[in-house]
């Protein structure tokens, strides 16, 4: 009798395990929603007027194999239709302008279109930074130096901006710096001069750092890089850089 009740309890036993090994190699199944995300593009030119045709912007899904992408009408709209629901960077791009990168873009998806925030880019600039000097001019308070170019190819009747970022690294570039910030420009300015405010915690006192600039259509747009935290201000022609300069920080004068 002992021995029928073992056996029924390793029959039992037995039937579980198959029953659990069954369940775990079911694999659950779940229909990701998709939807459709609606958006709006708008250009503006080198007078910062918006264009009245704002067809042919590319609107990119970053990394989506096949690509997926969308393009905009005359209005500037754009639908990317059956967009699962996830975590997207979205490139716009249009040759003449700007390229303009959303990162981390949340979609849901589901049966209501999604509506994107509208995008704004802005025309290329291409004037040249010739040259690029730094010299010394330290007041009685506070590091500074005094900036200088050399530029050309300037667009006429305009008013644009020149970006400058600034690293302790030789190899500085927009995306690589510890520091940045804008300088007016003009048409009528072929040599614009400016000064540097060096912040002496980021750059001590007697080191050596380095200097870079780019001309630039805007001063306020950027995304924000995920893996350096560094701003990525996307109205700067990242081709028409200067040369990379370096100088030294100076010492802070007393009364």
């Amino acid at each position: 009798m002992r021995i029928v009740k073992r056996n029924n309890k390793i029959l039992v036993f037995t039937f579980f395990i198959l029953l659990l090994n069954g369940a775990c190699e079911n694999k659950t199944e779940y229909n990701v929603l998709s939807g459709q995300l609606l958006g709006y593009v708008s250009l503006s030119d080198s007078n910062y007027i918006q264009n009245q045709d704002k067809s042919g912007i590319e609107v990119i899904v970053e990394g989506s194999n096949p690509q997926i992408k969308a393009v905009t009408d005359e209005e500037g709209n754009f639908m990317i239709d059956n967009l699962k629901c996830g975590t997207y960077n979205l490139i716009f791009n249009k040759e003449g302008y700007c390229q303009h990168k959303i990162v981390g873009y949340q979609f849901v998806g589901g049966s209501k279109p999604t509506s994107l925030n509208q995008v704004r880019l802005y025309w290329k600039p291409n004037m040249l930074i010739d040259s690029l000097k730094i010299a010394n001019y330290s007041d009685f308070f506070s590091n500074v130096l005094q900036a200088s170019a050399k530029v050309s190819n300037l667009p006429e009747h305009s008013s644009f901006y020149y970006r400058y970022y600034l690293s302790n690294k030789s190899d500085i570039s927009y995306k690589d710096y510890a520091s940045t910030d804008i300088v007016y420009g003009s048409s009528y300015d072929k040599t614009p001069s400016f000064y540097l405010q060096i912040d002496t915690i980021k750059f001590p006192v007697g080191s050596k750092f380095y200097m870079i600039m780019y001309p630039a259509s805007e001063k306020y747009q950027y995304y924000t890089d995920i893996n350096t935290g560094n701003k990525i201000y996307t109205s700067i022609n990242i081709n028409k850089p200067s040369d990379t300069i370096s100088s030294i920080v100076p010492q802070i004068n007393g009364w």
